[in-house]
């Protein structure tokens, strides 16, 4: 969302920003040309974004990589949908120019983050220079990394700590929905969603930044600026002393508030093939974090009972196996299922979603399919005897298509 301050309640608007790769179209390694590309799609030399209608194309850290955003809350996400394809298609005419097109999935396969892309250096440089001297931004937690942001907006303290605590419950499952990141340095990466293992540690240096990934409970705006805001700007002053990265936004953890926009950002969610698939993965994260809002006006502090460190363990095990990771914190389920039967987090998925009686249309259908079919991760891996550079060229395929990635060809309808 567009920082302004009018205030949204819940579930009235929704943010999404998407990051894609620039990759080469023959080698299909990366291409560190953002600055030239924005500048082709009618920005000044070295502008950070440029707005087309409803959407919204800037920077990002690495020079490789580009996001695209609506421009302003809107109130339904799939009506950014057709804008977003529309301008894919017309980017990648544009990126001819350069033999280049957009890539989708969360990380690169093989790319060298050391060596093979550089850090924005135009308009607000000194941002990136400063997270680069603090943190060390060359490696794979910062430099080889695309995801999708969904912002949900609150109204007040009350409707704040419902939805922060909601929010809470469903981080630790994204990955078994949204992985899409099973290969890094050219071979598999071991786990499901690479992309979010590096990012669990790559604040090491500043653990004020990230805590557990999982936020803190809170009861309101003040715990919140009590136990994780004011905690990382001290810890961040004697590395910052200009106080250039003491914002909101210097929060890493997996779902961080931005009281600047009255809105919770969830950062969690890998990027898939081509924006019809995230719009199902976003519009599931989204329904399932409705149906624990509501609950949460009696289970609020059930869902604050869980601490950070427990949520991360079936996080990490999500990121681990995705969809076929086994859920088996009898409490949680219980929270989430009204049962206590340990299952696979595909299953508990599927269950969460049958009781979103409002989640429907070819957002669900999408979300479903992925249910039934695995995540983009496994998908992925189906093609891992074709080699990584064939693999990246389907990816290619699929996000200018629009067509799901599945190992028979391209799904069609998705």
């Amino acid at each position: 969302m567009n920082q302004q301050r009018e205030s949204y309640h819940l579930f009235q608007a929704y943010g999404l920003e998407l990051e894609y790769m620039i990759v080469d179209k023959n080698s299909m390694n990366v291409l560190p040309i953002s600055d030239w590309l924005l500048a082709e799609l009618g920005g000044a030399a070295g502008s950070r974004e440029v707005e087309r209608g409803s959407v919204v194309w800037s920077n990002e850290l690495a020079m490789h990589v580009i996001e695209v955003k609506g421009n302003g809350p809107v109130s339904d996400i799939t009506c950014l949908h057709q804008p977003i394809i529309k301008d894919i298609r017309e980017i990648n005419r544009i990126l001819l120019k350069k033999n280049a097109c957009l890539m989708g999935g969360a990380v690169h396969p093989w790319m060298n983050p050391d060596t093979d892309t550089g850090l924005w250096n135009f308009e607000d440089g000194p941002i990136y220079s400063a997270l680069d001297r603090v943190f060390g931004c060359r490696g794979h937690g910062w430099f080889n990394l695309q995801s999708a942001h969904l912002n949900l907006p609150f109204c007040g303290d009350d409707e704040f700590a419902r939805l922060h605590a909601a929010i809470r419950m469903v981080l630790p499952i994204i990955p078994a929905l949204a992985a899409s990141s099973p290969f890094l340095d050219g071979q598999d990466a071991g786990v499901a969603d690479a992309r979010l293992r590096v990012y669990s540690q790559h604040c090491n240096r500043l653990p004020e930044a990230m805590g557990e990934v999982i936020p803190e409970p809170v009861s309101g705006r003040q715990q919140y600026e009590d136990t994780i805001l004011n905690p990382l700007y001290e810890a961040l002053l004697p590395r910052d002393p200009d106080g250039i990265l003491c914002h909101e936004w210097s929060n890493a953890r997996g779902a961080i508030a931005r009281f600047d926009r009255n809105t919770i950002e969830i950062r969690l969610i890998d990027v898939q093939e081509h924006p019809g698939m995230d719009e199902g993965v976003v519009c599931a994260v989204a329904a399932a974090v409705r149906l624990l809002t509501e609950q949460a006006l009696d289970d609020m502090e059930a869902m604050n009972a869980f601490d950070s460190a427990g949520l991360r363990r079936i996080l990490m095990e999500t990121i681990a196996y995705a969809e076929n990771a086994l859920i088996t914190d009898s409490a949680y389920l219980r929270l989430l299922t009204g049962n206590e039967i340990a299952c696979s987090a595909s299953r508990l998925w599927r269950q969460i979603l049958a009781r979103c009686m409002a989640f429907h249309g070819r957002e669900r259908n999408t979300a479903e399919w992925i249910i039934d079919h695995g995540t983009l991760a496994s998908r992925m891996r189906q093609f891992a005897n074709q080699g990584m550079r064939e693999l990246a060229n389907r990816l290619c395929r699929s996000l200018e298509t629009g067509q799901a990635l599945w190992p028979n060809g391209i799904m069609n309808g998705q």
